[in-house]
């Protein structure tokens, strides 16, 4: 099963980076590593080249969750006007 690589991470004892496509069929922690989205199914690598380049640019415009996620705590006082 081809893998995109989200996270850097360790794994058969090389680094793996962002972006990396791995072969992890075998790997025992697969499903693991699938939730806590170190990886994902490399679905991409079955398509032509226009259709890879539409899928990398749509996954770049869109919305990051980490920008989205608010600090823990109060919110920020704001000052009222009379």
């Amino acid at each position: 099963m081809l893998l995109e690589v989200l996270k850097k991470f360790e794994a058969d004892g090389s680094r793996l980076s962002p972006g990396d496509i791995v072969d992890g069929g075998g790997w025992r922690n697969l499903q693991r590593l699938i939730s806590s989205r170190y990886v994902r199914p490399a679905e991409e690598a079955g398509y032509n080249k226009r259709i890879q380049s539409a899928m990398v640019d749509a996954r770049d415009l869109a919305p990051s969750t980490n920008q989205s996620k608010r600090k823990r705590g109060r919110p920020p006082r704001h000052p009222v006007e009379v």
